[in-house]
């Protein structure tokens, strides 16, 4: 039995660190995008400030996808940490969540690049398949206790699990709100704020989580 626990903490151990790192190069890459037009070579501060404002909806783009990919990151990070045992539909359902995670620089340059009614769709597409994954892997561990503590607290199964689904039906709506205005799109992402924004004492009020040594 301390065989088996000492491989499964060194499996887990190999999927947070590979989350990690894919997590970590899908943000770097957002900002692979922002570049400033071509400029003369002794340009002007109007000329500048203008160029400035040509990349400000990448800036914008990446400002977002960086905040709501950090958080589904911390999401990713906590959740682990009550995470006691693995298995292969926890493995494949991370890898999804992953190559979700890898698709939202693409979805934010296009974003960016074109701010009309489809690439709303994908955009908010994207990062409802992403929310929705964070939420799957956490269903999938908790439903009977598969692969968590059968002691660990209910609220924090259920507060978990529905975070991600509300941050995914925030993207869903403004995917629908975009087709009609895609203002109305853009401001729909405010509805994040409440939605994403856990209580930090909400993780510490269940059963103490797997030990990290």
């Amino acid at each position: 039995m301390a065989g088996d626990g000492a491989e499964a903490g060194s499996g887990l151990e190999r999927i947070i660190l590979f989350s990690d790192a894919v997590i970590a190069i899908a943000i770097t890459l957002l900002v692979l995008d922002i570049r400033l037009p071509a400029l003369p070579e002794h340009a002007d501060n109007a000329a500048l400030v203008a160029a400035l404002a040509a990349v400000a909806p990448k800036i914008e783009a990446y400002v977002i996808s960086f905040l709501v990919v950090g958080q589904f990151w911390v999401a990713h990070y906590l959740r682990f940490r009550f995470i006691r045992r693995l298995d292969a539909g926890l493995i494949w359902l991370n890898l999804l969540f992953l190559m979700a995670i890898g698709f939202v620089p693409f979805a934010s340059a296009v974003i960016s690049e074109h701010g009309v009614a489809a690439a709303y769709v994908l955009y908010d597409g994207t990062m409802a398949v992403v929310a929705l994954l964070s939420a799957a892997i956490w269903g999938y561990a908790i439903i009977g206790s598969r692969l968590v503590d059968p002691e660990l607290a209910p609220a924090i199964r259920r507060r978990s699990l529905v975070a991600p689904l509300t941050v995914a039906a925030v993207f869903i709506l403004s995917g629908l709100l975009a087709q009609a205005d895609v203002r109305a799109g853009r401001w729909a992402w405010l509805l994040m704020v409440p939605a994403a924004i856990g209580r930090p004492g909400s993780w510490r009020s269940g059963r103490a989580p797997r030990s990290q040594s």
